[in-house]
């Protein structure tokens, strides 16, 4: 929650031994506004931000010299999840390449102060992605194309999230508004945790918006078996093809034709647009504090705070 924080204690006694670091207690704390954040730097209250608004970077250009900003791709994407049961307007195909179609996904990444249109399944680092297909692009004009040919008969399309999830808020009022550019009623509907659990475990949606990251670059653990094969959600979508060609994958010790068959499941569900669809992924922007040092770059974003300590001349 906003303004609240952990509290990490030096542990003396560590496993490891050593005395690698001379932190002796390390705050980690919880600001969503970006300007607060970069403020708080400033005033030299923090000394680390896991991510810059890209449209904010500029104020800290007075401590310039005090830091180190490194521009990352994460692992962690915002996608969409469309209820298809056979019964949802959503479960019409034409429908979803319509939606996906009629959004602008870079005003998106914009939103988030950073990101990157993702144009497959997969993360940037995951088994799978294939970085030269295509990614569904921005054009209201076949959007409507794709409308007219599908079933939609002027239903409200409800567009759920979590209004916990940082941004999803101004994401899915964009979204609103870019359906109804193209003539698709929308209502948005931003719930807390439980809300969303307790819509997704009775299958009460259209579409709902969540973000999940894919750390070890395993979609199918996070992802695919979970959400695809098993519906943890309950959108009612059922492909046998789809579902043996990932617990094909799930069950092959073998990398190379592993990442084979996972571009057969990527082929499949760009083909579907749904039932999930990936819609960008965070580009981030850590500053570090010039004598922070020991943190370890996570190649899939961000940093690990193991061995963290500072320099003597920055405590003076």
């Amino acid at each position: 929650m906003d303004g609240q924080y952990l509290k990490y204690v030096r542990n003396y006694d560590y496993w490891q031994g050593g005395d690698f670091t001379n932190v002796d207690i390390l705050y980690v704390w919880f600001i969503t506004d970006p300007t607060a954040q970069n403020a708080a730097f400033i005033n030299g209250e923090i000394d680390f931000i896991d991510n810059v608004n890209v449209d904010l970077r500029s104020m800290l250009d007075v401590v310039a010299d005090q830091c180190t900003m490194k521009e990352q791709i994460k692992e962690t994407m915002y996608y969409l999840q469309f209820k298809m049961d056979g019964k949802a307007p959503t479960s019409d195909q034409n429908l979803r390449f319509a939606i996906m179609h009629a959004v602008d996904r870079d005003a998106f990444c914009t939103l988030m102060g950073g990101g990157t249109v993702m144009n497959d399944f997969f993360t940037t680092h995951a088994e799978g992605h294939q970085p030269d297909k295509p990614a569904i692009g921005y054009d209201p004009e076949l959007a409507k194309e794709y409308l007219a040919k599908s079933n939609y008969n002027g239903e409200t399309l409800v567009l759920l999230s979590r209004s916990d999830i940082e941004y999803a808020d101004s994401i899915m009022t964009a979204m609103a508004d870019y359906l109804n550019q193209i003539g698709i009623k929308t209502q948005v509907d931003m719930v807390d945790t439980a809300t969303m659990n307790s819509r997704r475990a009775d299958g009460t949606y259209d579409i709902f918006m969540v973000n999940l990251a894919t750390w070890d670059g395993n979609a199918l653990t996070q992802n695919l078996v979970p959400r695809v094969v098993q519906d943890m959600h309950h959108n009612g979508y059922v492909n046998e093809e789809l579902n043996a060609l990932i617990m094909k994958a799930f069950g092959d010790m073998n990398a190379e034709t592993r990442v084979k068959t996972l571009e057969q499941v990527g082929d499949i569900l760009y083909d579907l647009q749904g039932p999930l669809v990936p819609i960008v992924q965070i580009v981030g922007t850590p500053c570090v504090r010039n004598g922070l040092t020991g943190l370890i770059e996570n190649p899939l974003g961000g940093y690990i705070f193991t061995e963290i300590a500072v320099e003597e001349s920055y405590l003076k």
